[in-house]
């Protein structure tokens, strides 16, 4: 009896020493796999390219919340249209605030860069311009802006792929309604400067879905002739940038244009423009940096030297 449990314990060892390597191996390659699933987070953004974009508002007497742009994965998305509103988006559209959705953003995984606009309000014709990093598996980019005054207006792009060159890109926005309150444009409703009503319509569910904003109609205190729309009402343009403490590049063909009158500056950050072939023989002279006049802006360009400033040297 105690010989058969001693041949029993020593098969159990055996079994044991010969499923150990196994065992080892699967757990290798477990964790090898759990590391190519882990997406590329935020601290990694600094490998990125960056990007100017500049928002432009075309409305005639909206004002724009600061915008909000954000480099992500094709994962990421924050609003379909025919489809509900999320709670950050229609608390956003409602009250002008984009930070619930700043918050998430910050904290999600497929999201690499996330930029506010520091500067506030953007008023009627404004631009103000916002340097982003996207690229890799992180190459779209989203903004959103909320209209004021209006009751759950925002403007949004979702999803635009960034340009694999350097070439200057321009996406006309248009304006969508959340549908999470009610067009009423009564003051009482809508907050903000010029009507200073409420943030946010807690008893008020509105159409329940997303879709294409149809401008201001005039049933309450708004009127159309004074804050009324036609889409498109933001203008983007996208354009990588380049120089800078990273050096950053551009493609072939193109060149890095820097800012004028920095000819003794260090680092500078400028973007990407197409290096031209052959200029027309128009006279519009430019200083270099190098102390030489040039006939125009063009022939500077084509000879890849920063520019001074107007005129002659």
């Amino acid at each position: 009896m105690l010989e058969a449990s001693r041949l029993a314990n020593r098969e159990g060892e055996n079994i044991v020493r010969k499923q150990l390597p196994v065992l080892f191996t699967r757990l290798a390659l477990f964790s090898i796999i759990l590391a190519l699933a882990t997406p590329l987070h935020a601290q990694t953004t600094d490998e990125l390219p960056g990007y100017t974009v500049t928002i432009t508002n075309l409305t005639k007497a909206q004002r724009m919340s600061a915008p909000l742009i954000w480099s992500h994965n094709t994962q990421s998305t924050f609003f379909e249209l025919g489809m509900p509103a999320s709670q950050a988006l229609a608390t956003g559209a409602e009250s002008g605030s984009t930070a619930d959705l700043s918050a998430i953003f910050l904290r999600s995984a497929d999201v690499a860069n996330v930029v506010k606009s520091g500067q506030g309000t953007l008023f009627p014709g404004g631009s103000v311009s916002l340097t982003v990093r996207a690229g890799g598996d992180f190459n779209r980019l989203s903004y959103i802006s909320m209209l004021n005054p209006t009751n759950d207006a925002f403007a949004g792009l979702q999803g635009f792929k960034v340009p694999n060159n350097n070439k200057l890109k321009v996406v006309d926005v248009p304006a969508y309604d959340a549908g999470s309150e009610t067009n009423d444009e009564l003051c009482k409703s809508i907050p903000g400067t010029t009507c200073r009503g409420e943030g946010v319509s807690t008893n008020d569910r509105g159409e329940g879905f997303v879709y294409l904003h149809t401008g201001i109609h005039g049933p309450g205190d708004l009127k159309p002739e004074d804050r009324d729309w036609r889409n498109p009402v933001v203008r983007l343009t996208i354009q990588r940038v380049c120089g800078g403490i990273q050096g950053l590049s551009c493609a072939e063909g193109h060149i890095c244009d820097l800012p004028s009158a920095q000819c003794q500056s260090a680092d500078l950050q400028g973007v990407c423009v197409e290096r031209p072939d052959a200029c027309i023989q128009v006279f519009d002279p430019v200083c270099g940096c190098d102390g030489k006049t040039y006939s125009n802006d063009c022939e500077r360009l084509m000879n890849g030297i920063p520019k001074d400033h107007d005129g002659a040297c």
